[in-house]
């Protein structure tokens, strides 16, 4: 991990974030808080999907290789695939496949996490091509399977109803 630095603008890197998240991301927050058991950050296998089975289908897992790419899609759940149109990025870069616009925030919110080991909650509302607003929130956790580096990235992506925006 690099050096300590500052969240990307309009995300929160604290607990201030249960103040203002859904029910659903406190939970799933509140199970990786309880699984990394006083550690920086859990290990993959310490997260057990029939704990977490409710949220499975809005959960992305994200492999952080050293490569070219440096993210990479393992996991969709069926939520996520369908905010996407059906489409199943697992394999891709997240910076050719990011979900969300612009692009470059979803690729600097996964870089963030990677680079500091601290989990970040997004509460921006995701603006499709067609002019419709997604109110919802997504919520990054690191995984790490030596407890220094982080290796993978549990994100839950909680989202509301579209909505036409107002002019």
């Amino acid at each position: 991990m690099s050096r300590p630095r500052t969240p990307p603008e309009g995300t929160i890197a604290t607990r201030r974030m249960l103040r203002v998240c859904t029910a659903e991301t406190a939970h799933l927050f509140g199970y990786w808080d309880r699984v990394r058991d006083g550690r920086q950050m859990p290990r993959r296998a310490d997260i057990n999907p029939m704990d977490i089975a409710g949220h499975l289908p809005s959960v992305l897992l994200i492999d952080v290789t050293a490569g070219p790419g440096g993210l990479v899609y393992r996991l969709i759940g069926t939520n996520v695939q369908a905010l996407r149109g059906g489409n199943d990025p697992s394999g891709l870069a997240v910076a050719d496949e990011g979900f969300g616009q612009p692009r470059e925030n979803v690729v600097e919110n996964y870089r963030f996490v990677s680079e500091t080991g601290s989990f970040l909650y997004d509460p921006r509302p995701y603006h499709s091509a067609r002019g419709l607003v997604c109110l919802g929130e997504t919520l990054f956790l690191p995984l790490s399977d030596d407890g220094m580096e982080v290796t993978q990235i549990l994100a839950y992506a909680h989202r509301g109803p579209w909505r036409t925006p107002a002019r």
